[in-house]
């Protein structure tokens, strides 16, 4: 008798302890959320359920009252705001493109015919066609805090449409035989910075954005993306590397709102920020 009695006394408090668990939601602010999730699993047990909302940077809990208390605790300890990083941006680009102008040209007596306009005795003006090549360099500053992503506009217009469409639906990022206009080129940059804060990680993702059916969409290219580690305040240029060296030579030209085309080359210095 004493046996079944203290069973059941055992039985009550196991189903007291698990109607006690409660539902709440977790922010993560600046803590890192792998990290977080592992250790929020393990303090509520098999008993309990821990989920990761990435895309709202939260976890969602089922747990007991001191299981939630234990959690948000362990967010504010490991939560510390990321340090920010300066990009520069220094793109060098050679532009060229095709000028109608007019031409005069001096002449002596009669009525002239042939090419150009008619002139009574004197001028001729005809049209010219010229090439013209300058270059320039601009430069830009990005701050992002590390683990975040800025964004370089290349161009406005890439000229190598069917190509890119050809490789996105290679690799399944777009569909075959898609109408899309105004293709223009982006350069997302995301730099993390790495143990003491003496080197940077730099992930570089080449992006088109476009509009289809007057829609504006984006595709990032994550396979031909260049992945780097260097030392802080130290320059770098973006080049591709082997395996995506064909793509990112057709990326990094296009046509400005002129229509003249460019030839960019884009040198990059990142620097964490005190």
């Amino acid at each position: 008798m004493k046996c079944a009695f203290w069973m059941l006394l055992s039985l009550g408090v196991m189903a007291s302890a698990a109607t006690n668990r409660v539902f709440r939601v977790h922010p993560l602010l600046f803590a890192d959320p792998p990290l977080v999730l592992e250790q929020a699993q393990a303090l509520v047990g098999n008993d309990g359920k821990v989920t990761l909302d990435a895309a709202q940077n939260r976890l969602l809990v089922m747990a007991t009252e001191e299981q939630h208390r234990q959690i948000a605790d362990l967010i504010q300890q490991v939560s510390v705001p990321p340090k920010n990083i300066q990009i520069e941006v220094r793109i060098n680009d050679a532009t060229s493109g095709a000028v109608r102008g007019a031409g005069a040209t001096v002449i002596r007596g009669g009525v002239l015919v042939g090419g150009g306009v008619h002139a009574q005795g004197g001028v001729r003006v005809m049209g010219q066609d010229s090439s013209i090549q300058s270059s320039r360099e601009s430069v830009q500053f990005l701050t992002v805090s590390s683990g975040r992503r800025g964004v370089i506009v290349v161009s406005e217009e890439a000229p190598f449409v069917d190509w890119f469409l050809a490789y996105g639906v290679r690799w399944g990022y777009l569909q075959a035989g898609i109408q899309w206009r105004q293709v223009g080129a982006r350069l997302l940059v995301e730099p993390r910075v790495v143990g003491e804060g003496h080197l940077i990680h730099v992930k570089l993702i080449p992006e088109l954005s476009y509009f289809l059916d007057n829609k504006r969409c984006e595709v990032a290219f994550i396979n031909a993306a260049t992945e780097l580690t260097v030392a802080d305040g130290q320059e770098f240029r973006v080049g591709g590397t082997e395996q995506n060296r064909e793509f990112m030579s057709k990326f990094l030209v296009g046509y400005d709102s002129a229509r003249q085309h460019r030839a960019v080359d884009i040198v990059l210095r990142a620097t964490i920020l005190p």
